[in-house]
């Protein structure tokens, strides 16, 4: 029998020993002396406590009284040292052997349960994280969601539940797309197939539906909870309801917005100011300058009268006196001929201060947009002029239409006039005057033209001949020098424009413009 339950313990797979009542080693089976290191030779003599880690010693002698010698049987968990000196955890189990066997002492049962222990122990550590975690998360002001690769979730702190209007309970096992209208659960789905794909997001704004169907924006970071082997196990997310931040910005929008609108206003207000100060400056510098030509217009003016003014008169009273000592003389025939010539020295006075008031009107008929028509105003010109045509058998030709213009009547005969007058009068005495009228339309404007075949105007000459009592030239009947002024003038008072070309010996040819009516 002693020989079945010696064979029985050396087969066991545990680490047994026998002690004495001094704790040293009397027996080892095979397991325990794998276990320990130790071989057949080198237990003699060996203590237990030897094999014992020093800090665990108080362990084990709790289980083990051996000076009293009062036995119990108890377990516990020591450190134990190998051979090698490597400690390990062991199971230690000891049973009381004093009174039953010869040798007394203890029957003492190690176990390795160092791997256990590790794995209890990351456990443990583990365990305490996640305490931490429900800690952190329980209590956070943001929310906290883990769902499985399906979208179910399985679990979601306290913040996320009431954010949606629901409590953590109502919402485990519940698919995430509750937590979403309708109309966006593809949009949902394929937020989640690129988290799979990619293993996270951050800052992703995503709109969230309310327990009570209202919709409001989250801030969400989210990644993919992988195991060793990097296969995806759970999406874990946190979110942030930013209804709050969503309404500052727009009120920081709307703000700024209506600080670009005053800014913007202010900066019109400041152009406008600007503009009519400048318009004004403008409007000042042109009716200084205006002031100032008009001023050496009327020194010119002044001078031009006084000039020819002075010369008639004393043609008359040259002609006045001749006639009366004529008359005292008695020479009647004589006397006659020097009244004649008093009447037309007066005629031509009369002419002159015509002229006069017709450069005078033409400046100053502004502001009138009366409807003029060409062909009544042209064919009063050529009957006024048919005595000097006929005189000078002169070949007058209307080229183009006549509309009807926005012009003042008045104006445009003076216009007309001055210029085929000009074209009948500087014609050299051996040529056969030739005068053409044409009109061409341009848009909303009539452009006519007096061409001539007189003596022309040199090129230093063209800019001054529109100036008012400007003669150029050496023509015999060269007048008071304001019939061009007169025609620059009324053009000018309706917004037209006046030039010249002319060939020097062949002739000119005046244009000037006119707004159709």
């Amino acid at each position: 029998m002693e020989d079945f339950h010696r064979r029985l313990v050396e087969s066991l797979g545990e680490a047994v020993l026998v002690v004495d009542t001094e704790g040293c080693i009397h027996y080892a089976n095979p397991a325990a002396e794998r276990l320990l290191g130790l071989q057949g030779p080198e237990r003699k003599g060996k203590r237990l406590k030897d094999l014992v880690y020093r800090e665990d010693l108080q362990i084990l002698e709790g289980m083990l009284t051996f000076q009293s010698g009062q036995g119990v049987c108890r377990e516990g968990l020591v450190r134990l040292q190998n051979r090698e000196g490597t400690l390990f955890h062991a199971r230690v189990r000891v049973a009381d052997l004093r009174g039953s066997t010869p040798l007394g002492g203890f029957l003492v049962e190690m176990c390795d349960v160092d791997e256990m222990v590790m794995v209890r122990r990351e456990l443990e550590r583990r365990e305490e994280e996640l305490r931490e975690f429900r800690a952190i998360v329980e209590s956070a002001n943001y929310g906290v969601a883990i769902a499985d690769l399906d979208g179910y979730l399985l679990y979601v702190n306290p913040y996320f539940a009431a954010v949606h209007g629901y409590r953590p309970r109502d919402l485990m096992g519940k698919n995430l797309l509750v937590l979403h209208r309708p109309e966006r659960r593809e949009e949902i789905l394929d937020i989640n197939r690129r988290l799979l794909a990619e293993g996270s997001y951050s800052n992703l704004e995503v709109w969230h539906a309310h327990r009570d169907g209202s919709e409001f924006p989250m801030l969400m970071n989210a990644v993919v909870i992988r195991d060793e082997e990097q296969n995806p196990l759970y999406m874990a997310a946190t979110a942030v309801d930013i209804r709050e931040r969503k309404r500052w910005e727009e009120e920081r929008e709307a703000y700024r917005c209506r600080l670009e609108e005053m800014v913007e206003e202010r900066t019109r207000g400041l152009a406008e100011a600007i503009r009519k100060l400048q318009e004004e400056v403008e409007e000042r510098s042109r009716v200084e300058e205006e002031l100032r030509l008009r001023n050496l217009e009327l020194d010119g003016f002044a001078r031009s009268v006084a000039h020819d003014l002075r010369g008639s008169v004393s043609v008359i009273d040259g002609f006045a006196r001749s006639a009366l000592s004529a008359m005292e003389e008695g020479d009647r025939e004589l006397a006659s001929e020097c009244m004649r010539m008093t009447v037309e020295a007066a005629k031509r006075m009369e002419r002159y201060i015509e002229r006069l008031l017709a450069y005078a009107r033409a400046g100053h008929r502004a502001g009138t947009a009366e409807e003029a028509r060409l062909d009544l105003v042209v064919q009063e010109v050529v009957d006024t002029l048919k005595p000097d045509i006929k005189r000078l058998e002169a070949e007058v030709e209307i080229v183009g239409p006549l509309p009807a213009v926005l012009a003042d009547h008045v104006l445009a005969y003076q216009v007309l006039y001055n210029l085929m007058s000009n074209a009948l009068k500087f014609c050299p005495a051996e040529r056969e005057p030739r005068v053409e009228l044409g009109c061409r339309l341009e848009g909303e404007r009539a452009v006519l033209w007096v061409r001539d075949n007189g003596i022309g105007i040199s090129p230093e000459d063209r800019e001054s001949i529109f100036q008012p009592f400007t003669r150029v030239g050496e023509h015999p009947s060269l007048g008071l020098g304001i019939g061009l002024a007169t025609v620059k003038r009324a053009v000018d008072n309706w917004g037209g424009e006046l030039w010249v070309e002319s060939t020097p010996g062949e002739g000119s040819t005046f244009f000037f413009t006119v707004p159709l009516a």
